[in-house]
């Protein structure tokens, strides 16, 4: 599971707008990767780019899925960015999925026996902050991990505001920091982001910071 999230982690920072590898990268709240499957019964990965960073994610529903976690892959309904992923692009993903591949047979298991769904709710779509989703869209209470890809789901939590580099998250970790705060109790909320602006640096984030 930690490999999976790290997996998903650097895939972010590989997506489309990224044309040159970074000279160098620093980690920021590395050890909150540290997850134990067993404490978790629903992983919620809100998606960003389409690519190879779906698949990255893909591959941490995989894992987590196989290891009796309900996982939940929320995408948009319509880009807000031109490389966001939407329903249609998961359609066509599964739909030229190499069907003798163990990635395609394993994913297959998996939404076939209703351990990993796809949801595309039209908040995802719109200038929305995290305390204006809908809490059915998270599922609430104990065991419950919210993970958050990419730049604007970041900022859906914080509400775009400079804070300093140790104020804690809102949600289950407590603290209190922004639009996260209102998932207090409901959801762990994490932020798979890079490249990471430091200003921005809080935990629960986990974040690779680079350098061109």
């Amino acid at each position: 599971m930690p490999e999976a999230l790290t997996l998903a982690l650097h895939a972010n920072a590989h997506d489309l707008s990224q044309v040159s590898a970074p000279a160098s990268s620093h980690y920021l709240g590395r050890e909150v990767l540290q997850i134990e499957p067993s404490t978790l019964r629903r992983l919620n990965i809100i998606a960003d780019n389409f690519g190879g960073e779906f698949v990255a994610d893909l591959v941490l529903a995989i894992i987590a899925a196989e290891a009796g976690i309900e996982v939940a892959l929320h995408v948009k309904h319509l880009p807000m960015f031109v490389s966001d992923t939407t329903t249609d692009d998961v359609v066509i993903l599964f739909d030229r999925l190499a069907s003798g591949s163990s990635f395609a047979r394993r994913l297959q298991a998996e939404v076939g026996r209703g351990s990993i769904s796809v949801m595309s709710n039209a908040f995802w779509s719109a200038p929305l902050f995290l305390d204006q989703v809908p809490r059915e869209e998270l599922d609430a209470g104990e065991g419950v991990l919210t993970v958050l890809k990419g730049d604007l789901n970041f900022r859906r939590a914080i509400g775009g505001v400079l804070v300093a580099a140790a104020h804690p998250a809102g949600g289950s970790h407590g603290g209190g920091l922004g639009h996260a705060d209102q998932l207090e109790g409901q959801v762990a909320v994490g932020s798979l982001r890079a490249p990471l602006d430091v200003r921005h640096a809080l935990a629960p984030l986990i974040a690779v910071v680079t350098r061109p």
